[in-house]
């Protein structure tokens, strides 16, 4: 029988988990997880202050061995986190810490932190380590009904911006802010995603590109894109496969949406397709059989993209021009 060989068979178990105490049903399921999954995972000992797992995964391990980064703990982190972030790294790490020590009244509340940090890579070409910004979510794990680990996921993300420390509630709608100045959290609510937003992350999940989303919606290449931008805002996400992922977790999709392509088609941009005169028309037809595309038609006449597409479904312009405008 052939034994699959995993990231984590490179290294032995004791290299992976020096301590006896985390060579435990727990740590294997980690092992098993990380080696099916693209994120990095690594795990903090709450009560010890240190790394007790890292993923033999070179996103967070920068070129160094797993062996060293949990020989090393926290100078290990020096050597990773881009030098202007160190301190942002610390203080982010000890509001985490502090947020979960004095929750014991809602705990059952907390379901996950997040947040954005830039870490350093060796490059042969640059005379400075390169800065990778990387998209952190955390989820404490208690044992004996005291909170004992963080396991962390990290992944790149697209974010400008480091910190962006946030605690996500179970119920989905509800998110605290940490603001570095005061040190304190604030509560804000969730915006609902709309019944186009959803249909977006929809699309999205199964492979499409921004184009095809447009069509499938009718809808224009910039309004998709406008929509996306207000996705990333919502969910305070950076890039759409975090959108996908958190929308999915909380249950923000499908609930309400039943036919992605066909729900835009119906309610898109009915004022101007109410008050449109037939000279609009018959110009608008002009204009695609002079061989103008959609985007261009549309431009010229003043009106949305997806409005010329619902009245070439709609038939209102002639069949011919359809072939030609696909």
């Amino acid at each position: 029988m052939t034994t699959m060989k995993t990231p984590s068979s490179e290294y032995s178990r004791e290299d992976l988990h020096p301590e006896s105490e985390y060579s435990s049903a727990f740590t294997q399921f980690l092992d098993t997880l990380s080696s099916i999954i693209t994120e990095s995972i690594h795990v903090l000992d709450v009560q010890h202050g240190r790394f007790c797992y890292i993923c033999p995964n070179d996103l967070i391990l920068c070129g160094f061995s797993t062996k060293d980064a949990l020989k090393d703990r926290d100078g290990f982190l020096k050597k990773i986190v881009y030098p202007t972030d160190y301190t942002l790294c610390m203080e982010m790490r000890k509001a985490i810490l502090q947020y979960l020590k004095t929750s014991k009244g809602k705990r059952d509340e907390i379901d996950h932190f997040s947040c954005t940090l830039r870490l350093r890579r060796k490059y042969t070409s640059l005379d400075n380590p390169l800065s990778q910004m990387i998209f952190l979510r955390i989820k404490p794990y208690r044992e004996n009904g005291e909170w004992r680990y963080l396991i962390c996921t990290a992944g790149s993300s697209t974010s400008k911006e480091a910190g962006r420390l946030y605690m996500f509630h179970t119920n989905g709608s509800v998110y605290d802010a940490y603001n570095f100045n005061s040190g304190h959290w604030k509560q804000n609510i969730i915006e609902p995603l709309t019944e186009c937003e959803k249909a977006v992350l929809i699309l999205a999940g199964q492979g499409y590109t921004i184009n095809e989303i447009a069509g499938n919606l009718c809808k224009g290449y910039y309004t998709v894109c406008n929509q996306i931008k207000l996705i990333y805002s919502k969910l305070k996400v950076n890039t759409m496969q975090e959108a996908i992922d958190l929308s999915n977790h909380y249950h923000m999709i499908y609930a309400e949406v039943q036919d992605v392509k066909l729900q835009s088609a119906e309610t898109a941009d009915k004022k101007n397709r109410s008050s449109l005169a037939d000279e609009s028309f018959q110009r608008i037809q002009q204009y695609l059989d002079d061989g103008k595309s959609i985007r261009q038609t549309a431009r010229q006449e003043g009106i949305a993209e997806g409005t010329v597409r619902y009245w070439i479904k709609q038939g209102k312009l002639k069949k011919q021009t359809l072939a030609r405008v696909k």
